[in-house]
């Protein structure tokens, strides 16, 4: 068979997993914010990501969680949103097949470790 994954291993995948679909998810449905709505969205994700990414451990998650709130506020311009939305198009579709890849490795990790 296989070896069995450690669970640290599992759990890396399983928050990744939920990550990835959760910011999937609100990377295509943010896109339509009216401009103050999306700049206080954008604002609020962009500032966690910048405290979230002091920690060594967590900065690939807040820079991305950073990116996300900027893109977020800058569709909400007029004229600058149509691209804005197109990149979040792109990586909220990014972010959904990441999270799906995690979610499939989480659950092949799980049943290496059953007996």
């Amino acid at each position: 068979m296989g070896d069995i994954v450690p669970r640290e291993s599992i759990v890396k995948y399983g928050t990744n997993a939920a990550g990835g679909v959760i910011g999937g998810i609100l990377m295509l449905s943010l896109r339509h914010l009216p401009l103050v709505p999306a700049l206080i969205v954008g604002g609020v994700f962009a500032i966690a990501g910048l405290i979230i990414s002091r920690s060594r451990e967590d900065r690939t998650t807040g820079g991305i969680l950073a990116g996300a709130g900027v893109l977020i506020a800058v569709a909400g311009i007029p004229f600058i949103g149509a691209i804005a939305g197109f990149l979040m198009i792109v990586s909220g579709i990014g972010l959904l097949a990441v999270g799906v890849v995690n979610i499939v490795r989480f659950f092949k990790g799980l049943r290496s470790r059953k007996y």
